[in-house]
């Protein structure tokens, strides 16, 4: 018994140590922060263009379901103007809504906000959201075109914003909302559960408190994600660099148990 103590006395403490990443965690909503390319919108003469989708298209703006260059999330869209200044516009997948986001500008023309309602996952969840215009749209466009780069986020549910993470041998379990993934640091693409984009996830541990996420649609890499938790286990500190449309986005999970 006692040479079964002193070995046991002997191996590292970080053995025995939660591993930081392990708990539920909720995304500060006032943390999310977006850089790099634009959202690029073109709406005149009846016709709607989103320049900066991937790929992007051009859809009839009378409010029909049309056919669309398809994507992980995307093979039909509806656009729909509702008015001088505000717009609806809508996406599905296989026949599932994907998304709805109203849209509104602000009398000077400068902000535009997005509220949205997004079906990937288990309940609805709701955002809404501002961007900022850095170029005006074609003369004689409808307001909602033009350049917007994203000024973050003002409300969001809960469901979207919670994550429960769980160390497994060699890897994490994380879910949120219905989806969910199940994946060891092995270099090996794990599929994301209830993800109707069929996302593939690989992860690989950089250390003890940073991770590496790379994420893949049809093969290709769509985003790289990296996690750095702190040193206190309080915060988590997320990077995801979007591959598919050229942009940045940060934000901070807190740790709620």
């Amino acid at each position: 018994m006692k040479t079964a103590l002193l070995l046991l006395s002997l191996l590292p403490i970080a053995a025995f140590a939660k591993d930081p990443f392990e708990g539920t965690w909720k995304a500060r909503v006032d943390s999310f922060k977006t850089t790099g390319a634009p959202d690029v919108f073109e709406l005149k003469d009846g016709t709607f263009t989103c320049k900066s989708c991937a790929p992007p298209y051009s859809i009839k703006a009378d409010g029909t379901l049309q056919k669309t260059p398809e994507n992980a999330y995307r093979d039909h869209a509806s656009f729909k103007i509702t008015g001088p200044s505000s717009a609806d516009w809508s996406v599905q997948k296989d026949g599932k809504p994907i998304a709805n986001i109203s849209f509104s500008v602000s009398a000077d023309g400068k902000v535009l906000t997005q509220k949205a309602t997004n079906y990937v996952g288990a309940t609805p969840a709701h955002f809404t959201g501002t961007e900022i215009r850095t170029a005006p749209g074609a003369p004689g466009s409808h307001a909602i075109a033009g350049s917007w780069q994203n000024n973050g986020l003002t409300d969001v549910s809960v469901t979207a914003l919670t994550t429960v993470i769980a160390a497994t041998p060699n890897g994490l379990k994380y879910s949120s909302n219905g989806t969910s993934v199940d994946a060891k640091f092995d270099g090996k693409e794990y599929p994301t559960m209830g993800d109707p984009g069929h996302t593939m996830v690989t992860l690989k541990r950089i250390n003890d408190h940073e991770i590496e996420e790379t994420d893949r649609s049809d093969g290709k890499v769509t985003d790289i994600v990296h996690w750095k938790a702190a040193s206190d286990g309080k915060t988590i500190n997320f990077v995801d660099d979007d591959k598919l449309h050229n942009t940045t986005t940060t934000f901070i999970d807190d740790r709620v148990q």
